[in-house]
C-alpha cells in the first residue's frame, strides 16, 4: 500500500531518514550538551550547601521573558464603516473565545520561555480541535529536536530559500495512544530503542539536577512509552511526516503533509538572518555568572574569617585546648600564668565594611 501510494519502499524510507538523522544529530549534539549545562546553572538545587549560588542567568532570563510575555489580548478588530460595527464586535468576541479555548496564555509563556533560554522555540501546528474549531499548537522540546544544518528558517523566506530539507524530534508514544490516533502499522515489531532511551535519560537527568528531583526513568511495563523518531522530510518531491522506532529501522507511520510548507514555526528573540539556531540569554550570562559566584564565595570565606578569624595561642598558658574549638558567648577558658589580673575578656574583631557589602549584595540578588 505504501509503495502504491508514494512509489517507494519502506527500506528506502529507512535509508533516507537514517542518513538525514545522522547529519542532524552530529550537528545538534554539542549544542544540546551546552544547553544541558545551562539548565544546571539556571536553578541549581544540587549545589554545595556550603557555597553561594549566583542568579544572574535566572534574573536576566526572567527579565527578558517578562518583557515579551502578555497573558491577554491587547488589540481589537476595528470596523471601517458604521454598518460593520456589530460584525467587529462579533469577531472580537470570537477572538477572545478562541484565545481562551486554545490555552493561548499558557502556550505563549512556554514559547517565549524556550526562545529566551534556548534561543529558539518551535511550534507544531499540525493538530486541530474539531469540537471548538481551534488549532492546538504544540511546543517541541529543543533538547529533543533535530534541525537541518543548512536551514536558515524552517520554511525559508517568501521564495522558500533557506528552508529546512528535513527536521524532527524524539517523542514517546504508548501503544494505546497510537491505536487511538490511527494510521500506525508495524506496532508489533516495536521494541526498546536503547540509544534513544539514553538520549532521553540525559535530558531528564539535566532537568532533575537543576531542580533537585530524582524522577529516575520510566519502568512501567503495561502502558510503557515507546521511543520514536518523528521526522519531517521530502521523499521523491513529496512532503511527508514519518515516525520510526527500533533505532529508526522500523517505520510505523507515514503521513502526507498537505500544505506547501512545514506546519512548524520557529520563534527567536535574537534572530540571525543566516543561521537557524541563535543564542539565548544563558549564552551571554553563563561566564559572568560563574565569575560572580567565584567572587561571592571568596568574599563569603573572607567574611567568615572576619567574624571568626584564626588565632595564635600560647600552648604553655592554655590548659585545655579543646575549649578553644567551641566558641560561644559567656564562656570561660582556663589558663595558667596569664597575667596579674584574675580575669579579662578576649578581644574579638569588628565586622568590616566588605562583609556588610556582601550581605547587601546577596539581598539585592
Amino acid at each position: 500500500e505504501i509503495e502504491e501510494r508514494y512509489g517507494l519502499t519502506l527500506s528506502e524510507v529507512v535509508e533516507q531518514i537514517d542518513n538525514e538523522h545522522k547529519v542532524a544529530d552530529r550537528f545538534i549534539r554539542p549544542w544540546r550538551d551546552q544547553k544541558r549545562t545551562y539548565l544546571k546553572l539556571l536553578i541549581n538545587q544540587r549545589k554545595d550547601p556550603k557555597m553561594v549560588g549566583d542568579t544572574l542567568m535566572f534574573s536576566t532570563h526572567q527579565t527578558v521573558l517578562a518583557s515579551l510575555y502578555k497573558d491577554r489580548l491587547d488589540a481589537d478588530w476595528m470596523y471601517r464603516e458604521e454598518e460593520d460595527e456589530d460584525r467587529a464586535d462579533e469577531v472580537n468576541a470570537l477572538w477572545e473565545f478562541d484565545y481562551d479555548e486554545m490555552g493561548k496564555p499558557e502556550h505563549d509563556f512556554d514559547k517565549y520561555w524556550d526562545a529566551s533560554f534556548y534561543g529558539i522555540g518551535v511550534e507544531d501546528w499540525s493538530h486541530f480541535d474539531r469540537e471548538s474549531l481551534t488549532p492546538i499548537p504544540v511546543m517541541w522540546d529543543p533538547l529533543s529536536s533535530y534541525f537541518d544544518p543548512k536551514a536558515i528558517r524552517i520554511n525559508g523566506n517568501r521564495l522558500g530559500n533557506g528552508a529546512a530539507r528535513f527536521l524532527g524530534r524524539d517523542i514517546g508514544r504508548t501503544r494505546s495512544e497510537m491505536d487511538n490516533l490511527g494510521g500506525y502499522f508495524n506496532l508489533d515489531q516495536l521494541d526498546e530503542d536503547e540509544k534513544a532511551m539514553e538520549e532521553r535519560k540525559r535530558n531528564q537527568q539535566a532537568r532533575d539536577e537543576a531542580r533537585g528531583t530524582e524522577s529516575g526513568f520510566d519502568e512501567i511495563v503495561k502502558n510503557k512509552s515507546y521511543p520514536l523518531l518523528q521526522w519531517f522530510t521530502f521523499i521523491k518531491g513529496k512532503r511527508l511526516l514519518i515516525e520510526a522506532g527500533n533505532e529508526r529501522q522500523t517505520i510505523v507511520r507515514i503521513s502526507p503533509i498537505r500544505t506547501k510548507y512545514w506546519p512548524l514555526q520557529e520563534h527567536r528573540i535574537y534572530p540571525d538572518p543566516h543561521f537557524l539556531l541563535t543564542p539565548g540569554t544563558p549564552d551571554f550570562t553563563e561566564d559572568k555568572q560563574r565569575a560572580r559566584a567565584i567572587l561571592q564565595n571568596n568574599m563569603l570565606t573572607a567574611a567568615k574569617l572576619d567574624v571568626l578569624p584564626m588565632w595564635l595561642f600560647d600552648k604553655n598558658k592554655i590548659k585545655n585546648k579543646q575549649q578553644l574549638r567551641d566558641w560561644k558567648a559567656g564562656k570561660w577558658i582556663e589558663g595558667e600564668n596569664v597575667d596579674a589580673n584574675s580575669a579579662f575578656p578576649l578581644t574579638k574583631p569588628s565586622i568590616h565594611q566588605f562583609t556588610d557589602n556582601l550581605m547587601q549584595m546577596m539581598q539585592l540578588n
